[in-house]
């Protein structure tokens, strides 16, 4: 009887525990969390000094714990409290929270920090380091109203959350960069006849642009990236923002093995180029740099596989009308796999020929009627974009 006895007694154990265990928080399990100096003090009763220590601590923080960087600390202490039926009903008030990174991008922000020049450039900087750190290397895709309503893991919802906040604050970080590039523009624009420099706030925000651009190409809000740093790649005023820009452009095309970033930028930059050819000659004014940076492409497709590649994306494309849903699946994985699809690059490369070809034509077409115009200026332009051109048509 006393081996029944003691049987019994464990199982009302185990079952006591369990029940105990679902009631505790989490909060208990978490290591402590370091209390950071002047967090909830107003950024306007902080020295310069006080306020890049802030940054400093905030920094070193989130790369400690990024989960818990997204969240403030009362989010923190209650978000295992509620089940998975009213965690969509808190999403948004976690996100939009008094946070670490919300903190970082305040401090980032000139409007929210006094027009600090030195805090600004130091929280874009120190952002800039924080996201080329925790940018996972796929490309998020969030969660369904569908999804969200079925009752999932913690680990799983804790995910979905991560993910959420590194998309929502990313892309917070993105528009202020823009913000910061286009005011500081902007300014520049006002004192002309002052002759000012463009400032280097917008110079700074440009070349996180850049370097973002290098490290997260993978990465969801690609093509925002680009379309800032691609036009920005004919800036004629700053050599600094335009050898950034261009540079981080070459380096998509010698990096991007499968292309289709690749094929984004080229269609960009040719665009570019056509729309100033359709202003009038007069207004092409555009950077022999720009044009030669086709020459780092590196272009193996021939006729035969695009003509392969073009049947096999036909052949797909009708396969999708089909079944959508399976389709969106394996383009998912396709994207989270090392693996080169040869298909896909012979058609973005066939894609990518295509449209250097029209751009190099174009140049030779209008380069003759640009060279006699009456400004020598131009002429020599049209000069240097046509030994680009010529360069890129012998390769």
């Amino acid at each position: 009887m006393a081996p029944k006895l003691s049987k019994t007694k464990r199982k009302d154990d185990t079952s006591g525990a369990k029940r105990q265990k679902r009631q505790l928080p989490s909060k208990p399990m978490l290591p402590r969390i370091k209390a950071i100096p002047h967090f909830d003090s107003a950024l306007s009763e902080l020295s310069t000094t006080q306020r890049c220590e802030l940054i400093a601590e905030l920094s070193e923080s989130v790369l400690e714990d990024p989960q818990a960087a997204f969240t403030s600390s009362k989010a923190q202490n209650q978000g295992d409290e509620h089940d998975n039926e009213n965690s969509s009903k808190n999403e948004t008030s976690h996100l939009q929270s008094h946070s670490k990174m919300r903190r970082l991008l305040d401090m980032a922000n000139p409007s929210k920090n006094d027009d600090d020049e030195t805090t600004t450039r130091l929280a874009v900087l120190s952002l800039l380091a924080i996201f080329q750190d925790i940018i996972p290397t796929y490309r998020i895709r969030l969660p369904t109203a569908a999804e969200t309503s079925v009752r999932v893991a913690k680990d799983t919802k804790k995910l979905w959350d991560y993910e959420r906040g590194i998309l929502t604050n990313y892309q917070q970080y993105l528009k202020l960069l823009g913000y910061l590039w286009s005011s500081g523009t902007e300014k520049e624009k006002k004192h002309q006849h002052a002759q000012n420099k463009i400032s280097a706030i917008a110079v700074t925000s440009i070349l996180c642009l850049c370097e973002l651009l290098k490290s997260a190409w993978h990465f969801n809000f690609r093509s925002n990236i680009l379309s800032i740093v691609v036009k920005q790649m004919n800036h004629r005023k700053c050599e600094e923002v335009s050898s950034a820009c261009c540079n981080a452009v070459v380096f998509i095309f010698e990096n991007d093995k499968q292309g289709e970033v690749a094929l984004e930028a080229t269609r960009m930059i040719t665009k570019m180029i056509k729309e100033r050819y359709d202003k009038g000659l007069s207004r092409v004014l555009i950077s022999p740099e720009v044009v030669r940076t086709f020459l780092s492409l590196p272009l193996r497709v021939h006729e035969d596989e695009a003509q392969a590649a073009k049947l096999a994306t036909e052949a797909k494309s009708k396969k999708r009308k089909k079944d959508k849903d399976e389709d969106d699946i394996d383009k998912e994985l396709k994207e989270g796999d090392a693996t080169l699809d040869k298909i896909i690059l012979a058609r973005s490369q066939a894609d990518t020929l295509h449209a250097i070809t029209l751009t190099y034509f174009r140049i030779l077409k209008g380069v003759d009627l640009l060279a006699s115009g009456q400004q020598k200026k131009k002429a020599d332009c049209a000069m240097e974009l046509l030994a680009s051109a010529l360069e890129g048509l012998a390769k």
